[in-house]
């Protein structure tokens, strides 16, 4: 197992009723709902924003240094909608109850890794708050879209007990290698040291190639 990540982010939610449903209580899981289909009228769906407070970092060192895994990876597909538990298991503290989100899940394959656990060609998941599931729409600021087929660099943080893994800081986690010569990736992300990877709008970090090249070396 993981070093358990520590620097959990604290989510404000505003909630607006759209329909007179009622919110189910905290420990009660909402009921997992097909991914595809069936969708609902509008009339019918509560909407929920959500917006969390995350740590702003001064370096790309900075960045390495508290994530638990850095890798460029291959999105995989749209994401599907889960409800995951996010309050950290306490077997000792009998008045424990667990705290559901609704997530959206992307599967992404590991192209290369620069810090932690995974290899090339695993399949990892990676998760961000927000999608919509029985008639339960969650809305996030911070979510990051992903596309399949993106060509992304993501500093992640995985947790003990937990399935998938967390963007550190969703602006400053996600890099994109951009399509190219009519669309088509650089199959080679070792061509030129200084190319800058695209970031997320406000992101005042800049990740080039030969950053991640060095940590190559230094693994």
């Amino acid at each position: 197992m993981k070093k358990l990540f520590t620097a959990l982010a604290v989510i404000t939610t505003i909630a607006i009723f759209v329909s007179c449903a009622t919110s189910r209580p905290p420990e009660t899981p909402p009921t997992r709902a097909e991914n595809e289909g069936g969708a609902m009228s509008s009339n019918e769906i509560e909407e929920i924003f959500v917006h969390s407070d995350w740590p702003n970092y001064n370096s790309v060192d900075e960045l390495f240094s508290r994530a638990t895994d850095v890798i460029r990876a291959e999105v995989l597909d749209e994401g599907k909608f889960e409800t995951v538990n996010t309050r950290i298991p306490e077997p000792n503290n009998p008045l424990w109850e667990p705290s559901y989100e609704l997530y959206t899940v992307y599967q992404v394959r590991v192209i290369e890794s620069f810090l932690g656990d995974f290899e090339v060609g695993d399949i990892v998941k990676v998760g961000q708050v927000g999608g919509e599931m029985d008639g339960v729409r969650v809305i996030s600021g911070d979510k990051i879209p992903f596309a399949t087929g993106d060509d992304l660099v993501l500093f992640l943080a995985t947790f003990d007990g937990v399935s998938h893994a967390e963007l550190l800081t969703p602006w400053q986690s996600v890099y994109r290698f951009a399509p190219e010569n009519g669309g088509v990736m650089s199959a080679d992300m070792r061509d030129n040291d200084d190319r800058v990877l695209e970031n997320v709008e406000g992101n005042h970090l800049t990740l080039t190639v030969g950053d991640l090249r060095g940590r190559l070396a230094i693994e």
